[in-house]
């Protein structure tokens, strides 16, 4: 008797959960969804899937019987699309490595408290993997957006997002005589970032 009581109390918070879950998610896709428009995928869609798992002594959930999991009755998943017409599907399985960048960076502007003082540090490294030129140019504004509300430290190749940042710190690796690795952070003047900027456009255009 004791057990269906403790059922019954878990099913009720649990399915109040994921009412506040499933509204939650269409607002993140919406925001999520904004914010690729502005980095150069238009016609991309962007959801949340709840998923849950049937077990045959869970919780009874309109007349189903799930497993009743620590954190809820749903485990979630993202879904994408890039092109308008196209099937939504998981993201991992679908994203290329440049949409993948993309997506990472709308969700953490999606998700900043931009309204919060205290403002969060972010280190997003390599965002700018598989991406260039427009593209290039699209997210390197979205990480000067974001950077006023956070502190944000940008590991990048890309010229177009590192001539943006208020400070550079070159990070090099060499080799001693014993052929050890030795790993050199330096933070650059205003005219070595000049330099190293130049150096990062002849890479690209190379």
């Amino acid at each position: 008797k004791k057990d269906v009581h403790l059922r019954a109390d878990y099913a009720s918070l649990a399915l109040s959960l994921s009412a506040k879950r499933k509204a939650a998610s269409i607002q993140l896709a919406r925001a999520v969804a904004k914010e690729l428009k502005e980095l150069a995928i238009s016609g991309a869609r962007f959801e949340c899937e709840f998923l849950r798992t049937p077990q045959s002594d869970g919780v009874e959930i309109d007349v189903i019987p799930v497993a009743a999991l620590p954190r809820g009755l749903e485990t979630a998943r993202f879904l994408f699309s890039a092109n308008s017409g196209e099937p939504l599907k998981p993201l991992v399985k679908t994203a290329s490595g440049g949409e993948l960048s993309r997506i990472l960076l709308a969700l953490t502007s999606s998700t900043i408290d931009k309204r919060n003082s205290s403002a969060p540090v972010l280190v997003l490294d390599e965002v700018d993997v598989g991406i260039g030129g427009q593209t290039g140019h699209a997210v390197a504004g979205r990480l000067k957006a974001l950077a006023a509300h956070c502190q944000l430290v940008v590991i990048t190749h890309l010229h177009q997002i590192a001539r943006l940042a208020d400070a550079h710190i070159a990070v090099t690796k060499t080799a001693d005589r014993s052929g050890r690795a030795i790993i050199t952070v330096q933070k650059l003047s205003s005219k070595e970032s000049k330099k190293e900027l130049e150096r990062m456009v002849a890479l690209t255009s190379e």
